[in-house]
């Protein structure tokens, strides 16, 4: 989910975008995709400074479009700027709430910063702004599991195994869980009652 921290890591020939951007800029100078061609050109240069002024002015464009959002708040991060990227993340989920890729960078952000509890509080409003988005929910109770709170994850998996009408392949997700961390036996017992739950899936739980 993160930017490297390195030059821009799409291949890219710059000429080809520059001669664009030009012709662009000739006929509009302050148009969208104009300011757009412009981050582009800063990426690929390496110029973080410019690259922000570049995505922070498309910005002002056109608010809070995600693919934006996304390379500017990673952007902000690498240049030494996380208060600025935190904030632009929390607007971003207040214009969106279900947009899971920014809540992931903040996430990600918390980790780093030693931040737990605020990581553990941007899942949770992760899951309860989509309360019907299964993967969202497994999110975080993989975010227990990894914490070693064992009693909070089981119940988020009980809750959706309690619920499939919101989560149809919460029998499939839930063993799939088990089976990626070596519970096996815990694994085949839900994919078991999945199959009784769901028997015209039973080919599905089998393989």
């Amino acid at each position: 989910l993160a930017v490297a921290a390195e030059p821009y890591p799409v291949k890219v020939n710059v000429q080809v975008i520059q001669e664009l951007d030009d012709r662009r800029s000739r006929e509009n100078p302050i148009s969208y995709e104009a300011v757009r061609l412009k981050e582009h050109i800063a990426l690929a240069n390496n110029d973080m400074p410019v690259a922000i002024e570049r995505f922070e002015a498309a910005n002002k464009l056109k608010p809070m479009k995600p693919d934006v959002i996304l390379i500017l708040f990673q952007v902000l991060d690498m240049s030494k700027r996380p208060e600025d990227a935190e904030k632009l993340g929390r607007q971003m989920i207040a214009t969106n709430k279900d947009f899971g890729p920014i809540y992931d960078l903040l996430y990600i952000m918390y980790i780093k910063q030693n931040r737990i509890d605020d990581a553990e509080k941007i899942l949770i409003q992760k899951s309860e702004s989509n309360p019907k988005n299964a993967q969202f929910q497994l999110q975080l109770a993989g975010h227990y599991l990894g914490a070693k709170r064992r009693p909070q994850m089981e119940e988020i998996l009980k809750k959706m195994l309690a619920n499939t009408k919101d989560y149809p392949e919460a029998y499939m997700m839930v063993g799939d869980l088990f089976y990626r961390i070596r519970e096996w036996d815990r694994s085949s017992q839900i994919f078991t009652e999945g199959m009784k739950q769901f028997p015209k899936d039973k080919a599905i739980y089998q393989k």
